[in-house]
């Protein structure tokens, strides 16, 4: 046997759903505006209904009595303000719609004042709510077949509906569904008017705010540049003249110390072009990385091999770990932490590299102050400078943190801070792996770029854990400490 349904289909009642009004929708401010002319509504008629009492016929009957006092405490109840709003508006319509049902019963069911139910739902219909919508149909329809039936000379006042109160009672409530349904129909445009106004505000609201940010951050650049390329510049133009004048009587000593500051001067000027750059990409059309297999270990050597200044103490641990990424961003990332450490940090620094189950991760310490605790929040926010960096000799744009940030998201990883048990801070940067990357376990067939050739054949590399050993850094006095050193398995 089969089961008939007995809840429509849901494309159905998706469909009534979204012709009906939701309701609910009015500002507060329109909402109160209404409700205070609709409640003053309901007040008016208790005056006028007791005029009217002095004067009919039936005004003093008991059961009028009885109405006057419950339209006046319903449209005190609809004025008290720490009700909520679905509980006043009902208590206006009711004391509206006993208001009516009393007028009728005054005129002995005129025809003609039956016409003021139907003004009483329009005004309901006002607030935008279904409760007391409905409730004001529902008591139109019931007092038409209730009190139709129990006093039909209350509310009928011709013998064809006092013979026949249900069936006049359906015409009256045909009547008020027609009414109802052009109710909603207003009701319906007039929600979707405010809806579509209330995102337009939205949409102006974001646009204004984006506006105020950009010309915050344009005025931010512009205050950077003005501050900051001020030194760099200086320098240049500085040299430069002493050139011009002194540089035949200058020692080869002295040239090369004015050429240096040229040199430093020029890559500060560089590095904060370089990260303007950037910036403006990121703005104009995002980041679109071309992932590759890198080696991490070996960006580490090539961006200390780039650095103009190596820096002093430093400790490589570098596990030859395979991340999946773009590899000059990463290598962007990295000159920006080394960078940073170099500029606000203090040696002993410090590089590793490391797989753990799922990715790899790139850390770069140092032994220097660390950053202040209240500004750790703003640490990788756009053109973020501590105060002690503002005040102190070196330049920036306060972007390097930022750029390290949105270059390790676009390739798909994180970035974090965290402040070093003895003092000093680390930067983690954590990346998707890529290829066979297994700690201290490299297969050979990864060439020099990361990537993996076509073929497979010919016998691996294993790398082996030695204990550490120290080797003298190229050029330099300090010391590098290498973890793993090649040899065959």
């Amino acid at each position: 046997m089969r089961t008939v349904p007995t809840t429509p289909p849901r494309d159905v009642r998706a469909a009534v759903t979204s012709w009906l009004p939701r309701g609910g929708t009015l500002p507060e401010r329109s909402w109160q505006a209404r409700h205070r002319g609709l409640t003053t509504i309901a007040w008016l008629h208790v005056p006028v209904l007791l005029g009217l009492a002095l004067v009919r016929p039936r005004g003093g009957t008991p059961e009028l009595a009885v109405g006057l006092v419950l339209v006046a405490l319903l449209a005190l109840g609809g004025s008290t303000p720490r009700s909520s709003r679905t509980l006043r508006a009902s208590a206006v319509t009711l004391s509206l719609l006993v208001s009516t049902a009393l007028l009728i019963h005054l005129f002995h069911g005129m025809i003609e004042l039956h016409f003021h139910f139907f003004v009483v739902i329009a005004l309901v219909a006002m607030y935008h709510a279904w409760a007391p919508y409905l409730l004001g149909i529902g008591f139109v329809l019931a007092q038409h077949a209730v009190m139709g039936l129990v006093m039909p000379m209350a509310v009928y006042n011709h013998e064809a509906a006092m013979a026949h109160p249900v069936a006049f009672a359906g015409v009256h409530g045909l009547f008020v569904l027609a009414e109802s349904l052009a109710c909603l129909t207003y009701w319906k445009a007039t929600e979707q008017a405010l809806d579509q106004e209330r995102e337009q505000r939205l949409r102006a609201e974001e646009v204004s705010g984006a506006l105020a940010v950009a010309n915050r951050e344009i005025s931010d650049l512009l205050a950077m540049i003005s501050h900051d390329l001020r030194a760099p510049l200086t320098v240049i133009n500085g040299c430069a003249e002493v050139a011009l004048d002194s540089w035949p009587e200058l020692d080869d000593s002295s040239r090369r110390t004015f050429m240096g500051k040229v040199q430093t001067a020029g890559l500060s000027l560089e590095e904060m072009l370089e990260e303007t750059l950037t910036l403006s990409a990121i703005d104009a059309d995002g980041l679109l990385p071309e992932p590759t297999s890198a080696r991490l270990d070996r960006l580490v050597h090539d961006v200390l091999g780039a650095l103009g200044h190596p820096l002093e103490d430093l400790e490589l641990q570098l596990d030859p770990v395979v991340a999946f990424a773009d590899r000059q961003q990463v290598r962007h990332v990295l000159t920006n932490l080394v960078t940073n450490a170099a500029k606000y940090g203090a040696p002993p620094y410090a590089i590793s590299t490391r797989a753990l189950e799922r990715h790899v991760e790139l850390v770069v310490e140092d032994a220097g102050p660390g950053v202040p605790v209240d500004f750790a929040p703003r640490l990788f926010d756009r053109y973020a400078r501590s105060d002690e960096a503002r005040r102190g000799d070196q330049r920036g744009t306060g972007l390097g943190l930022y750029l390290v940030q949105e270059l390790s998201r676009a390739n798909d990883g994180t970035t974090r801070y965290e402040q070093r048990a003895g003092g000093g801070s680390r930067f983690v940067v954590s990346l998707p792996m890529g290829g066979p990357c297994l700690t201290g376990v490299v297969d050979r067939h990864h060439d020099e770029d990361g990537s993996t050739p076509s073929t497979t054949t010919g016998p691996s590399v294993r790398w082996r854990r030695t204990p550490l050993r120290e080797v003298p850094a190229a050029g330099s006095g300090s010391t590098v400490q290498l973890r793993a050193l090649p040899g065959l398995g």
